[in-house]
C-alpha cells in the first residue's frame, strides 16, 4: 500500500479502496492530497478496472463514509471495519483539537478574570462581585463545552477499542 503516512501524528484523511478486494491501495494524512486521489481513481484506475472498482474515501469532506461502506461491504467486511477504525481515529483527532482550543479559551477567561479582580482590592466587594458575575457564566459555559468534548472523546476511544477487540 502506497502511503504518505510515516509515523504521522495526524490522522488519515483520505485514501483509495479497491471495492472488489477491500484493499486500501493508498492513504494520506494531507488534506490537499484528496483531489489527487480523486483524480487518480477517476482518470487512471476506474477506466482500466471498471466503474466504481476503486473509490476514494475522505473524512471531513463532501463524500459520505456510508456510501463507501456500502460499496465495499459485499467485498470485504474487514475493510469496512478498517475504514470505521480510520474514521474513528480521525474523529478522535478532530475532537482532541477542539478540546485543546476550548481549554485555551477557558484558561484565557480564567486568567482575564483574575487580572480584572486584581484591579480592585478586597475592600471593593461590589466591583469584585460584578466582575465575577460577568465572567462566571462564560467560564461555566466554556467548562461545560470542555466536559462535553472530553466525554465525546472517551466514547470515541471506547468505540475504537471495541472495534480493535472484534
Amino acid at each position: 500500500m502506497k502511503s504518505d503516512i510515516v509515523n504521522s501524528q495526524k490522522p488519515v484523511v483520505a485514501g483509495i479502496i479497491d471495492t472488489k478486494t477491500g484493499e486500501f491501495s493508498e492513504m494520506t494524512c494531507n488534506p490537499s492530497a484528496k483531489a489527487r486521489l480523486r483524480l487518480k481513481v477517476r482518470d487512471e484506475l476506474n477506466p482500466v478496472h471498471g466503474k466504481d472498482a476503486f473509490v476514494v474515501f475522505e473524512f471531513g469532506g463532501v463524500l459520505g463514509i456510508d456510501r463507501i461502506k456500502r460499496a465495499i461491504s459485499s467485498a470485504n467486511e474487514s475493510a469496512v471495519k478498517e475504514l470505521e477504525k480510520l474514521y474513528l481515529k480521525f474523529q478522535i483527532h478532530q475532537s482532541e483539537e477542539s478540546l485543546a482550543r476550548i481549554n485555551v479559551k477557558l484558561s484565557l477567561a480564567k486568567k482575564t478574570l483574575e487580572e480584572c479582580l486584581g484591579l480592585y482590592d478586597s475592600k471593593q466587594v461590589a466591583a469584585r462581585e460584578l466582575i465575577e458575575s460577568l465572567f462566571s457564566n462564560e467560564i461555566d459555559e466554556i467548562s461545560s463545552a470542555s466536559s462535553g468534548v472530553s466525554f465525546t472523546i472517551s466514547k470515541q476511544k471506547k468505540m475504537l477499542k471495541q472495534l480493535d477487540n472484534h
